[in-house]
């Protein structure tokens, strides 16, 4: 082989080589590309509601939350939030207001709803029904307590132990509770910065 088919030959070869090296990288991009738009439509749909209950409580793909401090704070906010809403004494709406007996949970909750929430106990006869029989409710919160995000806030999704004590003796009830989260202000009475908008129970 003379000189100038060896450079012909040498010459086909790094050519060659060149779009080897531009096919590979050119498919290595279009898997990529794939994948990544794979894992946007698999976290977008994490957080997408696919339908509602004939009550209207939304249902997810999946109850869950990334972990972290996100998911610890919504979690222990969810579980104190609803043991004050609803372990109540019987003595302490004697004589009282139920927007001031409940004033201790007032900062966990949108002024809106707040309202709502004593509305919703007052029409539904429970406060009456809890003097009448000198009840004692005490809640307990079982773990775990699933989360899911949202783009305006988290749903979470607990169960409780229900006990409530009368004078004739004692009854325990399992609830499971969705509540919708907003994301509000950290203050020194919420320092949390969730606000409870919605509170629903989960058959």
């Amino acid at each position: 082989m003379d000189t100038s088919e060896l450079y012909t030959s040498m010459v086909k070869r790094e050519r060659n080589l060149w779009i080897a090296l531009a096919v590979t990288g050119a498919s290595t991009l279009l898997i990529s590309c794939l994948f990544f738009w794979m894992y946007l439509g698999v976290a977008k749909e994490k957080s997408k509601i696919i339908a509602y209950t004939p009550t209207g409580i939304p249902k997810y793909v999946e109850w869950k939350c990334e972990g972290g401090r996100e998911l610890i704070e919504v979690q222990t906010f969810t579980k104190e939030m609803l043991a004050k809403a609803f372990t109540l004494k019987y003595s302490d709406f004697l004589g009282a207001k139920p927007a001031d007996v409940l004033a201790g949970v007032k900062p966990l909750f949108a002024p809106d709803y707040y309202e709502q929430f004593v509305e919703g106990l007052t029409v539904s006869k429970y406060i009456e029904k809890m003097i009448e029989s000198r009840a004692v409710t005490i809640v307990e919160v079982k773990d775990p307590v699933e989360v899911q995000a949202s783009p305006d806030g988290y749903w979470a999704k607990a169960r409780i132990v229900k006990q409530d004590v009368t004078a004739t003796g004692e009854k325990n009830q399992i609830l499971t509770y969705a509540v919708f989260l907003r994301k509000g202000d950290r203050t020194i009475r919420n320092p949390w910065g969730l606000y409870v908008s919605k509170i629903y129970t989960v058959s």
